[in-house]
């Protein structure tokens, strides 16, 4: 039976509401145009994207370091290699985590986990000053066109990392291209400073989709 997400759900959300699930929404949509059925999420959070996806009928694998969300894989993203015991899944989604952990350990998982799917997503925060424009003409699609400026200095707390700020957009878009292709790279409309990365492993040993 499926699983509807209730309001009730979504008393317990910050003032990142709005944030959070533009974050969400980018992930769902370009999920659902691949042809994929087994998922690793990296870090399940509120569970939203969890549950909406298993709703729609992927497999879905979970891996948090958080207990009480009763995750499929117990562990930090920081030790995730070792905990998967060579699985290897069509996509892992990996939205706003890698930052939580030293940048040099982030890039040694990521070029890892190459090894373990055909595609990754990667949510990161980049840190800029954003001007917003937003156009609707009836019967067309809302546009919206933005300008960022770099913003430095600006540590998020609890933050290891964050392009734009301590890391290069260079830096880090480099260090993926031995172990992977980039297929997406750009920052969201809904809100820019959620910079999307969709990469397809060149280490897999899957076949090609």
């Amino acid at each position: 039976m499926k699983k509807r997400i209730k309001l009730g759900d979504l008393q317990n959300y910050d003032d990142d509401f709005e944030v959070n699930w533009s974050c969400y929404y980018e992930q769902i949509k370009l999920l659902k145009t691949l042809k994929i059925k087994n998922i690793l999420e990296l870090g399940c959070g509120r569970k939203v994207v969890t549950n909406y996806l298993r709703n729609l009928g992927y497999n879905l694998t979970t891996l948090d370091f958080d207990k009480n969300l009763q995750p499929d894989i117990l562990g930090n993203v920081s030790n995730c290699i070792s905990l998967l015991n060579g699985r290897k899944f069509d996509i892992i989604i990996a939205s706003h985590i890698f930052y939580y952990i030293p940048y040099d350990n982030a890039i040694s998982v990521i070029q890892e986990l190459s090894k373990h799917c055909r595609y990754i997503y990667i949510g990161l925060l980049h840190q800029s000053l954003s001007f917003q424009f937003t156009f609707k003409i009836p019967l067309f699609e809302i546009k919206r066109f933005n300008i960022n400026l770099p913003l430095f200095k600006l540590k998020t707390p609890n933050y290891e990392w964050e392009l734009g700020n301590n890391i290069s957009y260079k830096k880090f878009r480099s260090s993926l291209l031995d172990n992977y292709e980039i297929i997406i790279d750009k920052r969201s409309k809904i809100y820019p400073r959620n910079h999307i990365f969709l990469l397809r492993s060149k280490l897999s040993n899957l076949d090609s989709l």
